[in-house]
């Protein structure tokens, strides 16, 4: 095999789009110049013996974030799909079937386009294929196609995100191929969450029980002590320390003031962090209690924004309500109320509850509009459009509820929130954990009897209120949704199904004086 370091940054070798030159990027398609660290922990993996055969069969590969993993995973496929065994498959595969072929797939993608010396090598959105016989594919990671592959490269992305059963599979079924004389497993990323990344973390901390690699004694963490180690056939690079020359330390401040200080510690300093912990901290809570703020007046000109989270059944959760508004910069409670679960003999009826008490809400305030997941109450939803109050879907997915409960709680950081003293809101977050789901986070209900209903309610509406610019009263309409009538109930049709029409049909139809207008 060729020395994969004069290859790659050779005129025929791994091209990026852009080099850091002089402490700045310059925009033009090359070779890659590799840092010299990189260069050598290539060169160590990569280097046959005598016979041919590489070092190593499983390679972990764990750095902060930002330092040039994605080029490198590219550049790994690439070298082995031109000068390893032939008709051979190269596999890269990731968390999702997207972020496989955004991210990996697409540096070695745009690498061998920019590459003027393989006119005939075109790749697709997923696949490439070289003269050789070799194919290199991105896969989803939970693939049952791949399983079995005989494969002289399989390439992990981010291996901390292989939580569930389909993904560690596909790790386990990538079993190295004893009939090729090399065949790799190489998984790149940082670190994961302790007790979740259980995958990951196993794999880097068998590669500590082995010896550090004397050749790379030298590359060693802040605290003196080696990042290269070596278990047998197993390689494990974990660095926790910053080395590339653009991750100054201007960067690293403002990832430090952009990150939650466990995802700083995970994404940046590469430590396996809890992924669970408190919402927030008593004190921290109880700093937005002020003993002088009260409810909102009625006939307030301010608009009030709801969340609304719903809970019927007899003994269950609570049924939690709040309203907010926004002066001088911060959200503010204008009123609340707790249909508590404790006292309920029988189901809630949320047309002689909830409905009036939202009826009165509109006669009384400037309401924009009720945030809650109308799927658990869609005769609500439907009455209340009805009488001009504009319902707006909050989903309870990962994807809908981490953004609301990430910015919550850096509202809490921040204290962009005023609440007045009360005993449902006293010790509100006391029953919540939050999780981290990487750029994101929720919160979870803690075991026991405590609730966390007043805090999905708040959490539906406070960031809609501090982005969202209000509707003048005197314009609102009979039907807010809607240019035109909304759709009509089919004789026969269940209420789910026609719900789902008039979604359908307000995502098509141009809102007319009730549309909600976020700034920038």
């Amino acid at each position: 095999m060729k020395n994969i370091v004069e290859w790659a940054q050779s005129r025929y070798g791994f091209y990026v789009d852009r080099s850091y030159r002089d402490g700045k990027w310059v925009l033009k398609s090359a070779p890659i110049k590799l840092a010299d660290y990189h260069a050598r922990l290539l060169e160590h993996i990569f280097t046959p013996d005598d016979n041919g055969r590489l070092p190593y069969d499983t390679v972990a590969w764990c750095e902060p974030a930002k330092s040039g993993k994605t080029a490198i995973a590219g550049l790994v496929a690439e070298y082995v799909a031109l000068h390893g065994e032939t008709n051979s498959a190269i596999i890269m595969a990731s968390n999702t079937q997207n972020q496989a072929a955004s991210l990996m797939y697409k540096s070695l993608a745009d690498s061998v386009e920019a590459n003027p010396h393989l006119p005939r090598v075109d790749p697709n959105k997923t696949e490439v294929t070289f003269s050789n016989g070799n194919i290199v594919k991105a896969i989803p990671s939970n693939s049952k196609g791949a399983a079995g592959s005989r494969f002289s490269l399989a390439l992990f992305d981010e291996l901390w995100a292989y939580q569930y059963l389909d993904a560690q599979r596909l790790w386990t079924e990538h079993k190295t191929d004893p009939t090729r004389l090399n065949s790799m497993r190489f998984a790149i990323g940082y670190a994961g969450y302790a007790g979740e990344s259980e995958l990951w973390q196993e794999l880097l901390e068998s590669g500590l029980k082995g010896e550090p690699v004397e050749e790379l004694a030298d590359i060693v963490n802040e605290d003196g002590n080696p990042a290269c180690w070596a278990n047998g056939r197993t390689f494990v690079f974990w660095s926790h320390t910053c080395r590339q020359p653009w991750q100054t330390e201007e960067w690293l401040d403002s990832q430090r003031k952009s990150l939650r200080p466990a995802e700083f510690n995970r994404m940046i300093e590469c430590l396996f962090v809890e992924g669970v912990g408190n919402f927030c901290e008593p004190e921290e809570w109880q700093a937005l209690i002020y003993s002088d703020h009260k409810s909102l007046p009625k006939g307030s000109g301010n608009a009030v924004y709801v969340g609304l989270d719903i809970a019927t059944s007899a003994g269950g959760d609570d049924c939690a309500l709040v309203g907010v508004y926004v002066e001088e910069g911060r959200v503010k409670l204008a009123f609340h109320k707790v249909w508590k679960g404790k006292d309920r003999k029988t189901k809630l009826k949320l047309k002689s509850t909830v409905y009036p008490y939202l009826v009165q809400v509109k006669n009384d305030y400037n309401l924009q509009g009720v945030w809650f997941d109308p799927y658990q109450a869609l005769s609500l939803a439907e009455d209340l459009r009805k009488v001009g109050i504009a319902c707006i879907e909050v989903p309870q997915t990962h994807s809908s509820r981490g953004p609301k409960d990430t910015a919550l709680s850096e509202m809490i950081a921040n204290r962009e929130l005023v609440l007045y003293p009360h005993s449902d809101i006293d010790n509100a977050p006391a029953g919540a954990n939050a999780k981290e789901l990487g750029n994101n986070m929720i919160f979870l209900k803690k075991g026991g009897r405590l609730k966390i209903d007043f805090l999905i309610a708040l959490s539906n509406v406070a960031n809609e209120a501090r982005y969202t610019e209000p509707v003048k009263i005197e314009y609102q309409s009979f039907n807010p949704f809607y240019d035109g009538g909304e759709p009509e109930r089919m004789p026969g049709e269940k209420f789910r199904d026609y719900w789902k029409r008039v979604v359908e049909a307000g995502r098509k139809q141009k809102p007319i004086n009730t549309i909600l207008l976020h700034k920038g």
